[in-house]
């Protein structure tokens, strides 16, 4: 039940970042980047309900975009286009990865680990730090890098234990 959940968020940022991109306005900052987003995360969100093959691509997907994104922006590479479209490549290339060597269920807990540390720690930030919500959201990354080293640790730390304990406990 999860799958369609994360598939709607992850269309509503894509969508805006995309709008974004091509237009060059700030993240959720006009009505079309709304309206777009919106629309793309009630697309992800309907197929990844109505097909399994189609949640673990959003899953992958967004694993590999998120990665790329993230990493050019925290490393200081913020090109707009050039970072999307290494985005969206890196995304594509994750989630014909995941389905052709049929890594699934490895897919859907890193993914899920990932998520519920992003969103354990992320509120933290944006309780305790002065980084918005929408920033944080935008930009996890370099959200992280500004909060310091140990929120990196922490983080990789809470999706490690995510993963060893849905490892241990989905035998099937």
């Amino acid at each position: 039940m999860l799958l369609p959940i994360f598939g709607f968020f992850f269309g509503i940022a894509l969508g805006a970042r995309s709008i974004q991109t091509l237009f060059g306005d700030g993240f959720l900052a006009t009505t079309t980047s709304w309206v777009v987003g919106f629309f793309v995360g009630l697309l992800f969100a309907v197929l990844a309900y109505l097909f399994w093959v189609f949640a673990v691509a959003i899953a992958a997907g967004s694993l590999g975009y998120t990665i790329a994104t993230g990493l050019l922006t925290w490393i200081g590479l913020d090109l707009g286009v050039f970072v999307w479209l290494v985005g969206m490549a890196l995304g594509v290339v994750f989630a014909v990865t995941a389905l052709v060597l049929n890594l699934q269920k490895l897919v859907v807990i890193v993914a899920g680990a990932m998520l519920g540390a992003g969103a354990i720690l992320g509120t933290f930030v944006a309780l305790f730090s002065s980084e918005r919500a929408a920033q944080i959201v935008e930009e996890p990354l370099q959200s992280a890098a500004d909060v310091g080293p140990l929120y990196l640790v922490l983080y990789l730390f809470v999706a490690a234990l995510g993963i060893a304990v849905q490892l241990a406990t989905s035998q099937r």
